[in-house]
């Protein structure tokens, strides 16, 4: 769950002990079997990632894999470590090359042939049954690997909890897998799709093959649910609490609760930085399921929320119902957004979900009805004016946009005086609300300022934003201990502060980091308030019959959708902004079952798409990875000016392809790319040589 944690990470492989496919090493084969008509030919390799990077002396230890039978490879390890199979930070795998590749030699198919783990052994020591199994993992490039441990997702690991196995330097790590030909049953999911999705911006592996529904004989689900904790939530060192109600078994229809105490207190659940989900082993898509999953309440102490908008989903490889993701913009990972939900040390946190029999219903995004261009705003009633400093002894209070929900103090209510947050039954903070224009007033008072010698800054913040483009303040008096210091007549006092994409009115009386534009007079001289600071100012030119907040509307960022023959993803939601409509921004993630069937595509400058009732406009900026992976049909595809760059399998083995036309010129083209095609494909359009020489640099030479 952790995006991009938006800075999302990209490495799936953490603490991880890996066989990868590829490259040669120190190995043993010690029996071999005749190779099928389908059988391997491959390169299996040991390789370590993350803190376990230079754990293994030798990460080229390798073997090419031609025929069935037992395989060793082996490594010295360089450090200590407390427990292979358990090591935050690092991965540990066999790598064995593009997933697609074995799948086409016959991995998992009808008389092809299956890779299985079988032990690990440090030095001379007892082997350790190791039940290893390939999986595909889009983050390392569609490759193949079998993992010994997987610190950053659950994705590959077969150990049983509790397993241990320390590792000292110098300790010789072993891992042997077999290579079983001949009768490998079919298995239909180990074709890779059409089209790849943009991977999660949490580092997790890739979504694994459709699965099996986890539901036995008699149609009732069978699955575990358990209580998942990302990043530096609540500071845990391991994902799963060790409470023994924060997992459960779900054998029936229902409703259930998962249960832990929390190890820590904080002022708001929503303001923490991780993600805090319930994450089952459930695999595939919710709707390939005969039951649904309904999140229905939180429970915190004896204060109880709503959990219903936190709609089951699948991210990476598990199916999971989220409280908070700070890395997912999407509503139903962050349910609870907009209320402030404090957690006391020892609060015991209750999930309550229903079991519900029958898959989830597919909500079309079309509506029935005719949809609007872009949706009305409601107009705003009043605004907000909160009074800020900061001092030489650095006591303090944010401007609006930074520390409204303030992880240390209550913002509203409170400032941060002698480093603690002041006592509200002693001192008291005005803010203002702005109703119209006029005069208005923000102050504290009981609160003695005068341990530091002078204002590094003193200024008022506000929720007034900035596309309110009329307004002015002035007449800023600036009264300290109830005695007017100097007036700030006239001038430019307005400054732009952003919070993402919000922007807001901030007016300076000093600042000593930087004027930034402010017109502001020569120094003038004060003491340090004792008892009460204020700020009076005059604004005029507010607005209050229109909304000028920016708000989205239409499809939300990562939704996707079909439109003509091209399946897009929202990587920018649309926006409307004081009754203007700002376009989004989409990429092309695939084929639709209409173009599937095409021999040409034109992929255009923009789309259009109606979402709840809503209909936006998005400019098409990009192609996504294997947009166009395995469009054997296509023949020619015209891309436009938008169209700057070709990822990692845009054009996998698209063997038809012989005419392409480019109406920018490309900044960029991944290698393999182009992987698989088989004719010479005639590149025209806008500086057509110059894309030939990017073209090439894919790997595939047949361009003219």
């Amino acid at each position: 769950m952790r995006k991009t944690l938006k800075s999302a990470l990209s490495v799936v492989l953490s603490a991880a002990m890996v066989l990868t496919m590829g490259s040669v090493g120190s190995l043993t084969n010690n029996t071999s079997a005749k190779a099928a008509d389908k059988g391997p030919n491959f390169t299996a390799s040991l390789w370590s990632y993350g803190t376990f990077q230079d754990w293994v002396a030798d990460p080229a230890a390798s073997v090419t894999v031609t025929a069935g039978g037992e395989y060793t490879l082996s490594g010295e390890a360089t450090k200590d470590l407390d427990n292979l199979f358990a090591t935050s930070g690092s991965a540990t795998v066999i790598t064995f090359g593009e997933y697609a590749d074995l799948v086409a030699t016959g991995l998992n198919q009808e008389g092809g042939y299956k890779i299985v783990g079988k032990s690990i052994q440090v030095n001379d020591g007892e082997a350790i049954a190791w039940p290893g199994e390939v999986i595909e993992t889009e983050d390392a490039g569609t490759s193949a690997r079998m993992y010994i441990y997987n610190g950053w997702s659950d994705k590959g690991n077969v150990m049983p909890a509790g397993t241990v196995q320390p590792i000292k330097a110098g300790d010789k790590i072993s891992v042997t897998f077999e290579v079983q030909t001949g009768d490998a049953p079919a298995d239909p999911s180990a074709a890779p799709s059409d089209a790849t999705e943009a991977p999660s911006a949490e580092p997790s592996a890739a979504p694994s093959e459709v699965p099996t529904p986890a539901v036995p004989s008699d149609g009732k689900p069978d699955f575990n649910a358990t209580i998942k904790c990302f990043g530096n939530f609540y500071g845990w060192d391991s994902d799963t609490p060790t409470d023994a109600t924060a997992t459960v078994h779900v054998s029936d229809y229902g409703e259930y609760s998962v249960s832990f105490a929390a190890p820590d207190a904080f002022n708001d659940l929503n303001e923490m930085s991780g993600a805090f989900v319930v994450q089952t082993d459930l695999k595939g898509e919710p709707d390939t399921h005969p039951f649904t999953l309904l999140a229905k309440t939180v429970k915190i102490g004896d204060a109880s929320y709503d959990w219903s908008k936190a709609t089951a989903y699948l991210d990476g490889d598990n199916i999971r119902m989220s409280a908070r993701n700070q890395w997912d913009e999407k509503e139903n990972a962050n349910p609870l957004a907009g209320q402030v939900i404090p957690i006391n040390k020892d609060d015991v946190i209750t999930f309550t979900f229903e079991v519900k029999e029958g898959a989830p219903s597919t909500p079309t995004e079309a509506p029935t009805e005719a949809p609007t261009e872009a949706p009305t705003q409601a107009p705003a009633q009043s605004y907000n004016a909160y009074l800020g400093f900061q001092t030489d002894i650095w006591d303090y209070r944010d401007e609006y946009e930074k520390d409204i929900n303030s992880t240390n103090y209550d913002f509203v209510n409170q400032a941060v005086v002698g480093g603690e947050p002041t006592n509200v039954d002693k001192v008291k903070i005005t803010n203002a609300s702005i109703t119209s224009d006029g005069t208005y007033s923000v102050s504290m008072t009981g609160a003695d300022l005068s341990g530091g010698t002078e204002f590094k800054m003193l200024y008022f913040s506000t929720d007034i934003p900035v596309a309110m483009k009329d307004v002015k303040f002035s007449d800023v008096k600036v009264i300290i201990d109830e005695k007017e210091v100097i007036t700030l007549k006239d001038g430019v006092l307005k400054k732009e502060v952003q919070d993402g994409s919000k922007k807001y009115y901030m007016v300076m009386a000093i600042n000593q980091y930087g004027q930034e534009g402010i017109d502001l007079p020569e120094a003038f001289t004060y003491s340090m308030p004792v008892y009460s600071l204020e700020l009076q100012f005059t604004v005029k030119g507010l607005d209050l019959g229109q909304d000028y907040s920016t708000k989205t509307y239409g499809a939300k960022k990562g939704a996707t959708f079909t439109s003509g023959n091209f399946k897009y993803k929202v990587t920018k939601a649309a926006t409307i902004t004081a009754g203007k409509t700002a376009k989004g921004k989409v990429e092309v993630v695939g084929l639709s079952a209409t173009g599937k069937k095409k021999t040409s595509v034109s992929v255009g400058t923009s789309v259009s798409y109606t979402s709840n009732g809503e209909k936006a406009a998005y400019t098409i900026s990009s192609l996504g990875a294997g947009a166009f992976k395995g469009a054997s049909k296509l023949k020619a595809v015209t891309l436009s000016k938008n169209i700057k760059s070709i990822k990692k399998d845009t054009f996998k083995n698209c063997k038809n392809l012989s005419k392409l036309a480019l109406k920018a010129k490309l900044s960029s083209v991944a290698k393999n790319s182009f992987k698989g095609c088989k004719k010479t494909i005639k590149v025209s359009g806008t500086s057509a040589k110059a894309n030939v020489k990017k073209l090439v640099k894919s790997g595939y030479k047949k361009f003219k």
